[in-house]
């Protein structure tokens, strides 16, 4: 039994144990337990303690049962309590001048079935703090399940701050998850407290061969290397000795000119002997 000298009981006006949630006459050890510094939390610790997972539904003082109330002594006085833990109260079982009519009254009940993880409180802060959202602007409270004081709640789960997941375009990532933004050339990181930091990427060194242009794509942060730029679009034509040629070439990419573009024949460059035109499709920059 966590209460000195006995324990509590709660009666009705004939003096028998109340077991449901209807309000009664709060007893210790057989007399009754004055009002002073009386308070939610007291309610509580002695609730909790008449069973598992028992809290006050609602507590008041006066003489409601005068003729069960006057065949008692006051045993109890200045349960003032700082939590809803008995450890927390401070009660006086001597030196008690209190009337009847400052006797508690008191109901309690069986509380919420919590998820595992969570506490039940009568006075809860709505909106909770989630990972999200911290520091919600308070509404109000409510008596239910909610995350034990210095936890967040996330995905129904209650977890420290140091626990807390990134979110990121829709889509949560764990602690030391990367990123990469190619569009905005940014490495983003998911550190302690579910905070996202973002660093610009860097880029690493090209060294394209001699037949790759280095290219830009809009989805793309760094330049690249790109092959296969130009394209022969009449690679194979049977002619004969002396007849006029026209060979078609289609560049992938912006800003190559007809000019920048070498002709070969039989692996040797030629410089002469042929007139340029050209077709340019922009799959690249």
């Amino acid at each position: 039994n966590p209460y000195p000298c006995g324990g509590f009981v709660i009666v009705d006006r004939n003096g028998e144990v109340i077991s449901d949630q209807t309000e009664g006459l709060l007893l210790y050890s057989g007399g009754t337990v004055c009002d002073d510094n009386f308070n939610d939390n007291s309610a509580d610790a002695i609730c909790s303690g008449l069973g598992v997972n028992f809290r006050a539904v609602s507590w008041r003082s006066g003489f409601f049962y005068p003729t069960l109330q006057s065949s008692k002594t006051v045993t109890m006085s200045e349960v003032e309590c700082s939590t809803e833990q008995w450890s927390s109260c401070t009660p006086a079982t001597s030196s008690i001048t209190c009337r009847h009519i400052e006797d508690i009254h008191l109901a309690c009940e069986l509380a919420y079935d919590c998820p595992e993880g969570q506490v039940y409180l009568t006075k809860g802060v709505v909106p909770a703090p989630t990972c999200l959202v911290r520091n919600p602007t308070l509404t109000g409270t409510a008596r239910g399940c909610f995350c034990p004081e210095g936890q967040f709640l996330q995905d129904g789960q209650c977890v420290h701050a140091n626990q807390c997941r990134c979110l990121h375009d829709g889509t949560f990532y764990d602690n030391g998850d990367e990123i990469r933004n190619e569009g905005e050339c940014k490495v983003c990181t998911c550190e302690d407290s579910g905070e996202m930091s973002c660093v610009n990427m860097a880029c690493p060194k090209l060294n394209c061969r001699e037949d790759e242009l280095v290219s830009y794509r809009q989805d793309f942060c760094c330049p690249y290397c790109l092959s296969n730029w130009v394209e022969a679009m009449n690679p194979s034509i049977n002619t004969k000795k002396g007849q006029s040629v026209t060979l078609m070439c289609a560049v992938h990419v912006k800003d190559v000119g007809m000019k920048n573009i070498a002709w070969y024949k039989d692996g040797d460059r030629i410089y002469d002997g042929y007139k340029l035109s050209a077709k340019q499709t922009f799959a690249h920059n």
